[in-house]
């Protein structure tokens, strides 16, 4: 139960942006994502009778929460390669199988988004942008084959069983809002965290430009800042101010 607890507020406080989220972190939740979501297409294809996708699905379960070790030795680019050929894999599969109508290409939409977070986030891609456009043509490519390939199995599927057909095009549709939707949130800590890594750095940095390092007084340039507005307040809104000059004899023997 105090796991639990500390495990939520930790949530909470990456929520707030009191915590960030590390790579290695964001690539386990992503992969753990993926493993569940094949765990509920294995359930799904068994009850369609699919026997090979269910066991396509199942052993992606199983690789899925195996590459979690692979980011917590930070392989991240074998890792965004995997999942990319996984998922257009599994499209195509399911496109070949059913065709397009129980919207698995859906799929294809959310590796642009992904693919583009992760590279530009990871930090360890040196040309991020050519490896998102290339995983987003591919994609696109598979989503294009996908709704031109032809295959009419969608209505017998839907007369075999309507119910766990309408269950699979709402569970797709409804995992594909989920992953947008947790990949805008990321990406939101991203612009959070980096917005607050520049306020802190330009305060260190007004902190270093004003500030003596040897007696901690405002040294020079802040001295002319702090005077340069109290002459503009002067003259803006006759608001005076008084200079108070002081010396120590023999300072210099201290210095």
């Amino acid at each position: 139960m105090e796991q639990i607890k500390i495990y939520l507020n930790y949530i909470t406080d990456i929520i707030n942006g009191e915590e960030y989220l590390s790579d290695r972190e964001k690539f386990s939740l992503i992969l753990h994502i993926c493993a569940v979501s094949h765990l509920l297409f294995a359930i799904l294809f068994l009850g369609f009778g699919n026997i090979l996708l269910m066991l396509y699905n199942l052993l992606s379960f199983l690789v899925y929460e195996s590459m979690v070790t692979m980011a917590k030795n930070k392989k991240f680019k074998l890792i965004i390669f995997a999942i990319s050929v996984e998922v257009n894999f599994f499209v195509i599969l399911t496109t070949l199988a059913y065709g397009s109508k129980l919207y698995y290409n859906l799929f294809c939409f959310l590796l642009v988004p992904a693919s583009f977070y992760i590279t530009y986030t990871a930090k360890k891609y040196k040309h991020p942008f050519a490896v998102s456009v290339l995983i987003s043509a591919i994609s696109m490519a598979v989503y294009i084959f996908s709704i031109v390939f032809p295959n009419d199995n969608y209505q017998t599927l839907y007369d075999y069983s309507p119910a766990l057909t309408i269950i699979t095009v709402v569970s797709n549709i409804a995992i594909t809002f989920i992953l947008l939707g947790i990949f805008s949130f990321m990406y939101t800590l991203e612009m959070r965290n980096s917005s607050a890594t520049l306020e802190n750095r330009t305060r260190q940095l007004k902190q270093l430009s004003s500030v003596d390092p040897l007696t901690k007084l405002a040294n020079r340039r802040s001295m002319t800042e702090k005077l340069n507005i109290s002459m503009h307040l002067l003259k803006k809104d006759k608001k005076t101010f008084s200079v108070i000059m002081g010396d120590i004899d023999d300072f210099k023997k201290v210095n």
